[in-house]
C-alpha cells in the first residue's frame, strides 16, 4: 500500500499520531485499461503528498492521504502508466465517489473517497507492532500477523476500495503477545467478494493500522 510522506508539519503529525476527531482518511484509486498504473504524487489543495510505491504489476493502484480536514476541492494527480510519466491532470472541483478520466484517451481514471480515520501509533506507545499480511496478492486465503502490546480490546475489519465496510474479522478482547487471523475473501453473509484491491483495519485503543491486499481473480 501507498503510505504517505509528508512534508513540514504534517510529517510530524503524523508521527505524533495526532489525528483530530473531524479529520477524514482520502483514498485515491487509479485505473487503467491494460496498463499498470501508479499514483506518484497527489497535491491536495496546494500542498503535495509524496507517494511511496506499494509494488506488483497491477492495472489499478490506490494511494492514502491521512488527516486531512475535509474532503478537498482542488486536487493535482501525477502518475506513470507503463513505465511512462503523464502530465499531472488536475481535478477541480473534485467531488467523493466520482470517476473522473485523466489524459485524453479516456482510458486512465482516477476515483476519489474517504474512509473512516485511524490514528497510527509508531513510537514506544504503539499497541500493534510488526503488523504483516501474506499471501499478498492471495486467491484462498490470507493471513493477518501482529504483535499486541498489552492485552485489550482488537477490531478487525476489512473494506472495500470504496472505503465500504466488507467484513469484520475479529472483535474481541485480546491477551499481550502473538496473534494471527485468516481472511478467505468472503463478506459478511460468506459470499465471495470480488477480486481486487481491499484493505485490512486492525485497531487496539487508540492505535489504528491499515494495510492493502490484493484478492486474486
Amino acid at each position: 500500500m501507498k503510505r504517505i510522506v509528508l512534508v513540514a508539519l504534517g510529517a510530524v503529525l503524523l508521527l505524533a499520531g495526532a489525528a483530530r476527531a473531524q479529520d477524514i482518511v482520502l483514498l485515491a484509486i487509479l485505473e487503467t485499461s491494460e496498463e499498470i498504473c501508479y499514483v506518484d504524487t497527489l497535491t491536495v489543495d496546494d500542498v503535495p503528498y509524496l507517494l511511496d510505491d506499494f509494488g506488483g504489476n497491477m492495472s489499478t493502484d490506490t494511494a492514502i492521504v491521512d488527516t486531512l480536514p475535509e474532503f478537498p476541492r482542488r486536487v493535482i494527480v501525477s502518475y506513470t502508466i507503463d513505465g511512462i510519466r503523464m502530465e499531472p491532470s488536475e481535478i477541480n472541483p473534485c467531488d467523493p465517489d466520482v470517476r473522473y478520466p485523466l489524459g485524453t484517451t479516456e482510458m486512465t481514471w482516477i476515483t476519489f473517497t474517504r474512509i473512516e480515520p485511524g490514528i497510527e501509533e509508531t513510537g514506544p506507545a504503539a499497541m500493534v507492532r510488526g503488523l504483516s499480511v501474506a499471501p499478498n496478492p492471495f486467491s484462498a486465503t490470507t493471513r493477518l500477523h501482529w504483535q499486541l502490546a498489552a492485552a485489550g480490546p482488537v477490531r478487525a475489519e476489512v473494506f472495500d476500495r470504496s472505503g465500504r465496510l466488507a467484513r469484520v474479522l475479529a472483535d474481541a478482547r485480546l491477551d499481550a503477545g502473538s496473534h494471527a487471523l485468516s481472511w478467505d475473501g468472503s463478506d459478511a453473509r460468506g459470499d465471495r467478494v470480488e477480486p481486487g484491491v481491499y484493505f485490512l483495519r486492525l485497531s487496539a485503543g487508540q492505535d489504528s493500522r491499515l494495510l492493502k491486499v490484493v484478492l486474486a481473480p
